[in-house]
C-alpha cells in the first residue's frame, strides 16, 4: 500500500514521506541538499512541490495500468517532458528525478500488479480533503475569511439557479478576489501614499513584504463545505466528487482560482489551499438573468 505523509515532519525526516514498497522515492526526497538562498520555509515549499509531483507520477502509472495503457510505454521518459520538469525543479534535479523514475520503472509497476492496489481509492481515504462545513472548521483564519466572502457569494446565487457547476464553484474565489486581492492592492497603496524620499521607500518596501496574497485560502474539503453550506451544490448528485475536481482543474488551468501551499502551524503541516485570483469577468453570468 502506498502511504503517504504531508507533514512537516514527513518532509524534513531522514525516512522520508513514502512508507515501504516505495523506498526508492524517499532516496530520492532526502538526496535533494537545501537550496543556497532559501529559508528553511522556502526550502520546505520547495521539497512540497516534489512531493505532490512523485505522487502524481505513481498516481499515473497506477491509472495506465488500471485501463490497460502501460504497455504503450517502456520507460517514463517516454510519456513525461523533460522541459516541464526543468522548469519545475531545474535542469539537475530534473535528471536526477528522471533517472530514478526511469530506473525504478519496472520495479514500481511490479508493485502495483502483484497487489492489484487502486492508488485513486487510497489516497481518498488518507489525504484527500473531505466535506467540510464552516461551522465544524478549526481555522479561525479561514473561518473569518469565509464569513468575509459570505455575502457576496448570496448576492450571486439568483444568477446561479441555472448556471454550470464550474461557475458555481468559481464564485468562491471571485469572493476571494474582492476581499482579498482588492485589499491587497488597496493596502499596497495605501503603503506607497505620500512616500518621497528614500528612506521613506525602504520602509514601505519592507511592510510591504509582510503583505502576502498567497496566505489566504481554503482546503478543498473547505471550499466543499461552502458549496454544500449555501446551497449552491447538491452533493447527492451522481459523481459530483469527480465534476468537482474536473472543474477545479480547468479553473486552475484558466487562472480563475490560484493553488497555494499553505503550512498550517497549527497542525505543522504544509497544505494546498485554493486562493485569489489575479482578475475575475462575471459579464456572461450576469446576462443570464
Amino acid at each position: 500500500m502506498l502511504t503517504v505523509s504531508i507533514e512537516k515532519d514527513g518532509l524534513i525526516s531522514s525516512e522520508g514521506p513514502f512508507n515501504p514498497p516505495f523506498d526508492a522515492y524517499n532516496k530520492l526526497f532526502n538526496n535533494i541538499p537545501a537550496i543556497n538562498g532559501l529559508d528553511e520555509y522556502s526550502h520546505l515549499k520547495a521539497k512540497y512541490s516534489l512531493f505532490w509531483y512523485i505522487l502524481s507520477y505513481l498516481w499515473g502509472i497506477n491509472f495506465m495500468i488500471r485501463n490497460d495503457l502501460l504497455h504503450k510505454f517502456k520507460e517514463p521518459s517516454m510519456f513525461l517532458k523533460f522541459q516541464d520538469m526543468v522548469y519545475l525543479f531545474g535542469r539537475e534535479l530534473s535528471r536526477k528525478i528522471l533517472d530514478t523514475f526511469d530506473r525504478h520503472f519496472d520495479e514500481t509497476v511490479k508493485i502495483f500488479e502483484s497487489t492489484g492496489f487502486n492508488i485513486r481509492e487510497q489516497c481518498s481515504k488518507e489525504f484527500e480533503s473531505f466535506l467540510q462545513h464552516p461551522e465544524k472548521w478549526d481555522d479561525e483564519k479561514a473561518r473569518k475569511l469565509y464569513e468575509d466572502i459570505k455575502g457576496y457569494i448570496d448576492e450571486q446565487k439568483e444568477f446561479l439557479e441555472d448556471a454550470y457547476l464550474i461557475e458555481k464553484l468559481a464564485v468562491v474565489s471571485e469572493g476571494l478576489f474582492y476581499k482579498v486581492e482588492l485589499e491587497t492592492r488597496g493596502e499596497l497603496k495605501e503603503k506607497l501614499k505620500g512616500v518621497k524620499n528614500a528612506s521613506d521607500i525602504r520602509k514601505a518596501l519592507n511592510e510591504i513584504k509582510n503583505i502576502d496574497r498567497l496566505k489566504e485560502g481554503f482546503t478543498w474539503g473547505q471550499i466543499k463545505g461552502i458549496l454544500d453550506t449555501t446551497g449552491l451544490v447538491n452533493f447527492e448528485e451522481e459523481n459530483i466528487d469527480l465534476r468537482l475536481s474536473l472543474a477545479l482543474d480547468l479553473l486552475v488551468d484558466l487562472g480563475v482560482i490560484i493553488p497555494i501551499q499553505y503550512f498550517n502551524k497549527t497542525k505543522n503541516r504544509l497544505e494546498r489551499r485554493w486562493g485569489a485570483p489575479l482578475k475575475v469577468d462575471t459579464k456572461l453570468r450576469n446576462k443570464k438573468k
